[in-house]
């Protein structure tokens, strides 16, 4: 697997006279809201600013701590103990109970609500008690140490949880009462509204985030002053970066960037092949001329400062002479004439950056005699191929 460990950097004006309205420009539409459904990153992090979790994590080394409950205590390798905070509130005022958490978590683990996230829950989960209105009681199938990671998903109201995903559309704006620090006012199609739950001085209280679909456009919308923060891709940093009524500010994220391979493929079923692909691509090349310093090179999908990092595995160095020779090793000689050892089609999003990474790929994985078909789609149909495996490769970016 290849992977760019990105850093988010975003573009910010100078504070407008007025600070009562904050607004965020994007480059896609955020759709889903319930964190139960978290189909798209810009949904689900908003999603976590208007529900909260049992725990939320420190943004440098994500380490859990607590924040709707008060403490975890384990009974024993498959019990755990959670007691609430007293003044847990969702915004209408109604105390968060652990018949909230229950039917919040039960929930993921219904099969017929469809959850996204019910794997993951269900590998781990047996089942989410309430013996009391402020404890709740985790019972595990067997010991598992991602468990306090999980109870960071967001918490329902009991009622809420017992209906199927709650919609982000005009008109629903009331079902979607969390504990977090914003709640919805307008769900407009691309014009998101939202306001502080609870007054900042100092600090904006509305929140818009106006969703533009091309880069060049959200640029220059933010240049003409449209905007006061918007996240900046790769392509744009230049342009903001050298003006001084703008500031480019940026922060190590758990995002990352890979190459991900179908191990059924005809051909990459063999792990010769698939390590011939690691040392024909030149990753060092691709961070300095895509990410520049907003970019590390990984050795998997945790950052260095992740809790759980560990730098002591297999790595792939660039290496063009030791692809071809495992490509030769594995039964696929380089034929004479232009004709190509393989060919292979190569996935990725139809935006800009994603699009630029795959032709770099493509023109070094033909240097060792990998032809690749790049095959860009909207995220909707990239998922949906990707799911039934109609891919060989795919290029892709996790948010953080």
């Amino acid at each position: 697997m290849l992977a760019l460990v990105a850093l988010v950097a975003f573009g910010c004006r100078r504070p407008k006279p007025s600070p009562d309205t904050l607004t965020v420009l994007t480059l896609a539409d955020p759709e889903h809201l319930d964190p139960r459904f978290p189909e798209d990153a810009l949904g689900a992090a908003l999603g976590r600013l208007v529900y909260r979790g049992l725990v939320e994590t420190d943004p440098t080394t994500f380490l859990t701590r607590p924040a709707l409950a008060e403490r975890l205590e384990y009974a024993d390798a498959t019990h755990l103990r959670v007691t609430l905070r007293d003044d847990a509130r969702f915004q209408d005022g109604s105390p968060i109970t652990a018949h909230d958490v229950a039917a919040t978590y039960q929930s993921l683990l219904n099969p017929s609500l469809g959850s996204r996230l019910r794997s993951t829950y269900a590998r781990v989960l047996d089942r989410v008690e309430a013996p009391d209105e402020r404890t709740a009681v985790f019972t595990l199938k067997r010991p598992d140490g991602t468990l306090e990671s999980l109870l960071q998903q967001p918490i329902l109201r009991a009622s809420d949880a017992l209906r199927t995903e709650l919609r982000a559309t005009p008109g629903a704006e009331r079902d979607f009462i969390g504990s977090g620090a914003l709640r919805v006012e307008s769900l407009h199609q691309g014009a998101w509204t939202f306001r502080r739950a609870a007054h900042e001085a100092s600090a904006p209280d509305t929140i818009r985030v106006l969703s533009l679909h091309d880069p060049n456009t959200l640029a220059q919308r933010l240049l003409h002053g449209d905007g006061d923060v918007a996240e900046i891709k790769p392509e744009l940093f230049s342009v903001f970066s050298a003006r001084r009524d703008f500031t480019v500010a940026s922060a190590p994220s758990a995002g990352f960037t890979y190459l991900g391979l179908h191990c059924e493929s005809r051909y990459l079923r063999d792990a010769r092949v698939r390590a011939a692909i690691a040392h024909a691509i030149d990753r060092e090349h691709l961070r300095q001329g895509k990410l520049g310093h907003f970019g590390v090179a990984a050795t998997g999908p945790l950052p260095p400062t992740h809790w759980a990092y560990a730098a002591d595995v297999t790595r792939y160095p660039f290496d063009p002479p030791r692809a071809r020779a495992l490509l030769d090793d594995a039964g696929w000689p380089d034929p004479p004439g232009p004709a190509p050892r393989m060919r292979l089609v190569l996935r990725v999003a139809s935006q800009r950056f994603a699009l630029a990474v795959a032709h770099a790929l493509s023109a070094m994985l033909m240097d060792v005699g990998v032809e690749v078909e790049i095959r860009p789609s909207e995220l909707a149909t990239l998922l949906a191929d990707l799911r039934a495996g109609r891919f060989d490769m795919a290029f892709l970016t996790v948010p953080d």
